[in-house]
C-alpha cells in the first residue's frame, strides 16, 4: 500500500481564535486531497519561565523530516522568536521539500497573506507536490 503524503503543521497555541480557524481548514482540505497531517504545537504563553519554553519547545525536535512531504508553518503563533529562529534553522537544514509560511514572510520559504476567505487555496497552490 502507498504511503499517503503528510504535511507537518508547526503551529503553536492551538487554542487561538486564528489557528481554531486555521488548522480545521488545512485539515479539511487535505481530507479532500487525500493528505495527511501532523501537527506538532506547544501551548506555552510566554518565556517567563524559560525552563518550561525549552521543555515545551522541544516538541518541534521530534518532526522527522523524512517522512514529511511539506511543512506549513504559522510563525505568528510562535511568539518566542529564539524557539521560531532556531526551528527555522532546523527546516532549512535538514528539509528539502516546500514549506509554506502563512501570514509572516521568512526568506527562502514560500509565504502566503492570508485574508480568511482563499487561505486554503493558496496554501495547496504553493504546497503543491506530485
Amino acid at each position: 500500500m502507498k504511503r499517503r503524503k503528510r504535511i507537518g503543521i508547526i503551529i503553536s497555541h492551538i487554542d487561538d481564535i486564528y489557528q481554531r480557524k486555521f488548522i480545521p481548514g488545512v485539515l479539511q482540505h487535505a481530507l479532500e486531497l487525500d493528505y495527511d497531517c501532523v501537527i506538532f504545537s506547544y501551548s506555552i504563553k510566554n518565556s517567563i519561565v524559560s525552563g518550561m519554553l525549552k521543555g515545551a519547545s522541544n516538541i518541534f525536535n521530534l518532526v522527522n523530516f523524512k517522512n514529511i512531504d511539506a511543512i506549513i508553518i504559522v510563525p505568528d503563533s510562535i511568539r518566542d522568536k529564539t524557539v521560531l529562529n532556531s526551528f527555522i534553522e532546523i527546516v532549512q537544514n535538514n528539509f528539502k521539500g516546500p514549506v509554506v509560511s502563512a501570514d509572516i514572510t521568512i526568506p527562502y520559504f514560500k509565504s502566503i497573506l492570508t485574508d480568511d476567505a482563499s487561505i486554503i487555496e493558496k496554501i495547496w497552490y504553493l504546497t503543491k507536490m506530485s
